[in-house]
């Protein structure tokens, strides 16, 4: 999977280069058929900038490195109708595909379509979203870490601390997310600037089986890898991620106005757990202890307690040692650890000081509520703490998962 994170503003008054939108298609006729020589013309709404095309021998066009921004689509051709798709948004690093379909008839006559029910890109298996000037100025994100944003990005799933080692797209492995800032590889960079508006793309072209970094699972039984299959480690089934940004409308002058209030919403469901056991060499059916073991599962046993509390999250008594020679019947992470939710809130004020500079005060709250963030519990059933959590979620100071935290900030915007 490749994730480019591209720039389309640095700083304040320089401006980087920036990856433009691509737009393509397919013009047909009523009874399906290709129409070539149609002219395609893409027409700014604000600054009036014109790309023009033609259709191909196959009906279809392109109109690449088109800048960021509200377009509309006119095509034409003699004997049809004039078709035009008014507020087609492209954003930076879109590709977009739009099929239109003419109808019989003059130049003169127009047909309006809404262009907005086709975002779909049909010519690449990419998808992703764009994350506004807006966006990384006003929402909390504890560290001012923008890696954090990924999760806006659709198919993340946080499995830690929310930052570039923990957030994952569809199942795979994180040493497969790869990102540009600005065009250059920024994958090993930690905290580079918040500037600029984003746009996050996620590739599906190609599907790994296994990965680095150690995350690829030892298997119990070496000479049966079906005996292994189960949930991954970072195995999450539902998460789900949601921000805002609300200016008051109140108080419009200097001294009353200019507040603002934003948020980001993350809850996840818990991640798997598995439950191992500690047994001598000379036990094992092949005398190899290296691989975690499982235990067995007693049957008809609830695998957590009636009532879970964090002294107790796991059922102790539904699990077994595995007579001599013998494998544990307990599949792999079979258990789930507890989920996750969090609300970081900002409040901001800003005071116009000239037309071009403000000051800027901002107060945030991560886990506005407190909220108790555990971690996974202990699962080796041969230790006394087993089924107890005993660790957060996030033991560090930023990122999801944290105690409550509030931060303050002045910022002179120029």
């Amino acid at each position: 999977m490749k994730l480019a994170i591209l720039s389309l503003a640095f700083g304040v008054s320089i401006y980087a280069q920036m990856e433009r939108a691509t737009l393509n298609g397919t013009v047909r006729d009523p009874g399906g058929l290709a129409v070539s020589g149609a002219k395609v013309e893409l027409l700014n709404s604000s600054t009036g900038a014109k790309r023009e095309a033609q259709t191909g021998d196959t009906g279809t066009y392109l109109i690449a490195q088109v800048p960021n921004g509200e377009y509309t689509v006119t095509i034409t051709m003699e004997g049809f109708k004039t078709a035009k798709l008014a507020a087609v948004r492209l954003s930076v690093g879109e590709r977009r595909t739009l099929d239109i379909a003419l109808e019989v008839g003059t130049v003169s006559t127009q047909v309006e379509v809404v262009a907005g029910a086709t975002p779909v890109d049909q010519s690449t298996s990419e998808i992703g979203t764009a994350v506004g000037e807006a966006q990384l100025k006003q929402i909390p994100i504890n560290g001012r870490n923008w890696t954090a944003l990924m999760l806006l990005a659709p198919g993340a799933t946080n499995t830690g601390e929310g930052n570039q080692n923990s957030i994952r797209f569809f199942g795979r492995p994180r040493d497969e997310n790869n990102w540009n800032f600005d065009g250059v590889d920024a994958t090993g960079v930690k905290d580079p600037r918040q500037e600029g508006n984003l746009r996050l793309v996620i590739s599906l072209d190609s599907i790994a089986d296994n990965a680095g970094s150690g995350e690829g699972q030892e298997l119990m039984i070496v000479s049966c890898r079906r005996c292994d299959r189960g949930p991954a480690d970072f195995d999450i089934r539902q998460t789900f991620t949601a921000n805002s940004i609300y200016d008051l409308p109140w108080g419009r002058n200097k001294l009353w106005g200019g507040w603002s209030l934003s948020g980001f919403f993350f809850a996840r469901t818990g991640r798997a757990v598995n439950i191992t056991v500690v047994r001598a060499v000379g036990v094992l059916p092949d005398g190899n202890n290296t691989p975690p073991q499982r235990p067995d599962y007693i049957a008809r046993q609830a695998l957590y307690p009636s009532t879970q509390i964090p002294d107790s999250y796991l059922n102790r008594g539904a699990y077994a040692i595995p007579a001599a020679n013998t494998w544990g019947n307990l599949g792999r992470n079979a258990a789930r650890g507890p989920g996750l939710w969090q609300l970081d809130s900002a409040v901001t004020k800003r005071n116009r000081i000239t037309e071009r500079v403000n000051l800027e005060f901002r107060t945030e709250a991560f886990n506005l509520f407190n909220r108790a963030q555990f971690g996974n519990p202990a699962s080796n059933i041969s230790n006394a703490n087993f089924g107890s959590i005993q660790t957060t979620a996030n033991d560090g100071a930023t990122g999801a998962g944290t105690s409550r935290q509030l931060q303050f900030a002045l910022r002179l915007n120029f």
